[in-house]
């Protein structure tokens, strides 16, 4: 249910402020799919849906390595090995401005309660939209 939440609240505050969001060339602020993605893989990680959280990452990420966290792998075993045992922070959060890249490429802050905050980077792949640098975000 907080998840939901999260996402209506981001989605609500994506329309009712658009010029606290950077964008490049022209572009708009993203659809509702990227957000909801990248919601998804953060329950998925504070629930401990570990496999459902793997099928969000990028499969260019899967094959090179994280791009953010200096190309560390992210094979099954490694995933699994860089999840934390306290998994609480992924689910108290908020997102924060988002900037393009390209067309395919945008980075969104997440503001975690704990003070942590990470800019993910959200790209698009044969048309469904992944977690390119979900390393970075659990470390």
């Amino acid at each position: 249910m907080k998840t939901r939440t999260h996402c209506l609240l981001f989605l609500s505050i994506l329309f009712l402020i658009p010029t606290s969001l950077s964008f490049a060339q022209g572009l708009k602020a993203p659809s509702a799919e990227p957000i909801h993605q990248l919601v998804r893989f953060l329950s998925y990680v504070t629930h401990g849906n570990n496999r459902h959280a793997f099928d969000l990452i990028a499969p260019e990420t899967k094959k090179n390595g994280d791009p953010i966290a200096y190309d560390s792998p992210v094979d099954w075993k490694s995933f699994l090995n860089e999840l934390p045992v306290n998994r609480k922070k992924f689910g108290q959060y908020h997102l924060g401005k988002i900037r393009w890249e390209s067309p395919h490429c945008f980075r969104i802050f997440v503001h975690f309660s704990g003070g942590d905050n990470d800019e993910v980077m959200m790209v698009r792949k044969d048309g469904k939209w992944f977690v390119a640098d979900p390393i970075h975000i659990i470390r």
